[in-house]
């Protein structure tokens, strides 16, 4: 008898282990880790057509805003005649600011300069926001406390229009930039992400660069995976077949060789032509928005239907020099690091392709990606 209850005893405290134990150890399905509602918008570049992307997008500058929720009270009226500081600490500086306010500063763990400043004079509330902005912190201030608490980052809401171009190539100019983790809310077109100072400045960049130049690159990507038929398949021989003349440019690169295809001749065509000599297996398609001047950065590999390859990104520099010309320059990497790096130019009815793209402990095998760029024209309201 006493053994069945110090077994069921036993039992009870296993079962009641669990929950906090089983599930911090248990393994996601693999499903679940790659699940994203982004997703589906970018690896199908049929069904984005279907999204109403259009080739002409009228936009209102007041739609792009970026403001910080964070809930901070008013500052005292003070009159500041004359602040000056020399090498001190931010955090230093700022308590001596408020002194005479009889405001205490606290400050949330993070690196904070030493700085300088002379004679800064004005409303308090105008002298603390420009050393802020100076140093790169935020603050918020606890009239009930009479607490300045300094923040090295602070929690941003960026409100982009209802349009998904828009939204996409602000998201893969984040990207580009490597800043930390965003939350994106498709259905309200908005991002969220805790930055810095420096990237709040940066994404206020973006959005006044994305309304100045009045248009944007979308770029169609395609992954083949390519296994040569015979020992004597070879790329010089489809290109034979069609002759030099289809092809503007070849640049070969430390991993693959790039080409800018004739406007007479497409990347389609191409790969239909190479299946003569490769079987060729379709691995990923999707897309990404390029906003001139900005790199952006998009893992196509998360589209791609086999998982080995879902380390693979796409990273992009756009300059587009007017409505028929863009320099490019386009990375190719993986987890093990960069594959292949290459610098364009093509007319935007050139469509390009990298062949011979490696890939890690595999001979006989290689891939293939295409290239197709079209214009997103913006149009301010009224205009």
């Amino acid at each position: 008898m006493h053994l069945k209850v110090k077994l069921l005893n036993f039992l009870f405290a296993i079962l009641w282990v669990c929950p906090s134990v089983c599930y911090a150890t248990m393994e996601l399905p693999q499903a679940v880790k790659f699940f994203d509602l982004e997703m589906p918008m970018r690896c199908s570049i049929s069904n984005f057509r279907e999204q109403e992307l259009s080739s002409t997008v009228v936009i209102t500058p007041q739609d792009f805003t970026v403001r910080l929720p964070a809930l901070t009270d008013p500052l005292p009226r003070y009159q500041v005649n004359s602040f000056s500081s020399r090498k001190q600490p931010a955090e230093t500086a700022i308590q001596n600011l408020l002194a005479e306010a009889n405001i205490r500063v606290e400050s949330e763990p993070g690196v904070y300069p030493v700085v300088s400043f002379k004679s800064l004079k004005g409303e308090l509330s105008h002298v603390l926001e420009e050393i802020a902005q100076k140093v790169g912190i935020f603050y918020t201030y606890n009239s009930e406390r009479n607490v300045l608490t300094l923040k090295p980052k602070a929690q941003m809401l960026i409100q982009l229009p209802k349009n998904r171009p828009i939204m996409m190539a602000v998201v893969d100019a984040m990207a580009g930039g490597r800043y930390n983790p965003i939350s994106t809310d498709w259905e309200n077109y908005q991002i969220s992400l805790v930055g810095t100072r420096d990237e709040l400045n940066r994404i206020r960049q973006l959005m006044a660069s994305i309304i100045k130049d009045k248009y944007l690159l979308l770029a169609q990507i395609n992954l083949y995976e390519m296994r040569p038929i015979t020992n004597f398949s070879h790329w010089q021989q489809v290109i034979a077949d069609f002759g030099k003349s289809r092809f503007t440019t070849s640049k070969a690169g430390m991993g693959g060789t790039l080409l800018i295809l004739n406007s007479s001749l497409n990347v389609l065509q191409l790969v239909a032509k190479a299946m003569e000599n490769y079987q060729s297996t379709p691995l990923a398609q999707g897309q990404m928005v390029v906003a001139s001047g900005w790199r952006v950065h998009f893992n196509l590999g998360e589209c791609a239907l086999h998982r080995p390859y879902e380390g693979f990104s796409v990273w992009l520099r756009s300059s587009i020099k007017n409505k028929k010309l863009a320099q490019n320059t386009l990375t190719i990497d993986s987890k093990a690091g960069e594959i292949t790096s290459f610098d364009f130019s093509n007319a935007l009815d050139q469509e390009a392709t990298i062949v011979g793209i490696p890939v890690q402990n595999e001979q006989n095998v290689e891939l293939l990606l295409t290239l197709k760029f079209d214009f997103i024209n913006l149009v301010r309201k009224g205009e």
